[in-house]
């Protein structure tokens, strides 16, 4: 056994990197780990002088120190405020330390005791997580949607306090959409032909329609093609409604069953279509894709106040 190492490891209620934590063989991410490196032929040969056995074992030990970031969830008791909670039981980077909802839990201890906070909650305690990360100077990463027009203006005049990243779909995947559709809609920027609609499938019980990420795909068509989106916005159709407007982008809303999360942007000619569609199969892409965004952010070195969009981090 001589010159043989053994290796024990103490468990502490801390945290690593990814880094360190890959070090660590199986550690896990949101705790702290403390070796104790004993050379079992060293122990043999002091044992072998008769010192007394409770202090004959000289122990190397090497203590990796390293803070996770402190995760704090507004929203917690939602959907996606749960599976954030649970992607971080398993996080390298990142711990869960904090969260509220709006029945349960003090918003203003989420902001003391967190890094950063994100929030999926609704506009209006949105607007108040906004308060305290003012008051405390912590970034805030938003995935609410559901704001007004007049709601949009006062985020634009609250960021100039803060750090606020908004995003209204977390999914890496989705955001690449966002890119791809800007690109598609410059490309026919110069072929009016073509003319764009939205159409995005959720489950029963959200509330709020269009989704977050549909306005935002139209937002994109609009940039694309030069528009002002407040006035080529089309929300639903109706008898009276007439013959679709040359410009206009419509939205069709459709709710049914359990399904997570469906959009596609048709560009469409009398002659073709060409269609761009992101299908979520779990929410586990929402919430993997936000604990990302979070280290990102935390991890931008001298990032000033302002408004940031997901696309600012990639």
């Amino acid at each position: 056994m001589g010159g043989v190492f053994k290796k024990v490891f103490v468990l502490l209620d801390f945290s690593l990197r990814g880094n360190e934590k890959r070090k660590c063989g199986n550690a896990k991410g949101h705790q702290r780990y403390l070796f104790l490196y004993i050379s079992s032929n060293f122990v043999s040969k002091i044992a072998c002088k008769k010192i007394e056995a409770n202090i004959y074992m000289v122990l190397l030990i090497i203590v990796i120190m390293a803070e996770a970031i402190k995760i704090g969830i507004v929203g917690l008791s939602g959907r996606m405020g749960q599976e954030i909670y649970g992607v971080l039981q398993g996080c390298r980077e990142a711990i869960f330390v904090c969260g509220c909802s709006s029945t349960q839990g003090s918003m203003e201890q989420v902001f003391e005791k967190s890094d950063v906070v994100i929030d999926f909650s609704s506009p209006e305690a949105f607007f108040t997580a906004c308060t305290f990360a003012k008051k405390y100077q912590k970034p805030l990463v938003s995935g609410t949607t559901g704001f007004s027009s007049q709601q949009e203006q006062q985020i634009k005049q609250i960021s100039v306090d803060i750090v606020l990243v908004m995003a209204a779909n977390m999914s890496f995947g989705v955001n690449l959409f966002f890119k791809f559709t800007k690109q598609m809609a410059q490309a026919l920027k110069s072929y009016p032909q073509y003319d764009a609609e939205i159409i995005e499938t959720h489950h029963i019980n959200k509330k709020d329609a269009p989704s977050g990420t549909a306005i935002t795909l139209g937002k994109k068509v609009a940039e694309g093609l030069g528009q002002n989106f407040e006035e080529v916005a089309k929300y639903g159709r109706n008898l009276s409604d007439g013959i679709k407007k040359q410009g206009e982008i419509g939205f069709s809303s459709i709710r049914s069953g359990g399904i997570i999360g469906e959009h596609t942007l048709i560009f469409a000619s009398k002659d073709d279509r060409i269609e761009l569609t992101h299908r979520a199969y779990n929410r586990t892409i929402f919430a993997q894709g936000a604990v990302d965004l979070v280290v990102r952010v935390f991890n931008t070195q001298n990032i000033a106040n302002g408004l940031y969009e997901y696309s600012d981090f990639l």
